[in-house]
């Protein structure tokens, strides 16, 4: 909200304040000839946790029994974009049979689990793997909250065999690279 317009009918000008950050602010007006006025503060708080966000584990890899090479991470947010401390939220394994645990915690492990967010919003889990190929993951706001952050992983299949087929069949220099394959 800057350098916004607002035309004056019989000395009252009125204007939408469209802040969606928490703070606490304070309108200024000018017109020519008249100097500046300031309204009293007024105050935008954090509204109630509405969105999830991933913030990292996006890409995951693992193997099985093992847990993801980066924690699963939420950030809980109101409709207007701030983070929301203390938030609920809960981590369900969807597909895999692996556990969440909780990194404040690492003896609680369990196939679902609820965390409050930290004071920025945010929420981790350890991903422990279970040993099926495809694995799934879910976080939600903890009652009734409709938005969900989905994630997902596919474990390769370990090799099976290794042989070197076709090498040292030549005679090759001293520094040249032997072609494996």
């Amino acid at each position: 909200f800057h350098g916004d317009t607002a035309h004056a009918v019989r000395g009252l000008a009125t204007f939408h304040v469209g802040n969606d950050l928490a703070g606490t602010y304070k309108l200024l007006a000018s017109t020519p000839g008249v100097g500046p006025d300031s309204s009293a503060a007024y105050v935008v708080s954090i509204g109630p946790a509405t969105q999830v966000h991933i913030i990292a584990g996006s890409v995951l890899t693992g193997n099985p029994g093992d847990t993801t090479d980066i924690r699963p991470s939420v950030q809980v947010t109101d409709e207007g974009g701030n983070a929301v401390p203390g938030a609920s939220v809960t981590w369900t394994v969807d597909q895999g049979g692996g556990v969440v645990i909780n990194p404040a915690a690492i003896t609680q492990a369990a196939p679902a689990l609820t965390l409050a967010a930290d004071a920025n919003g945010r929420s981790t889990v350890l991903w422990g793997l279970g040993s099926t190929t495809h694995q799934s993951l879910h976080a939600n706001l903890t009652g009734g909250g409709a938005d969900t952050a989905y994630f997902s992983l596919t474990i390769a299949a370990p090799a099976q065999q290794l042989a070197f087929t076709n090498a040292f069949n030549d005679t090759y220099a001293s520094g040249t690279h032997v072609p494996l394959v």
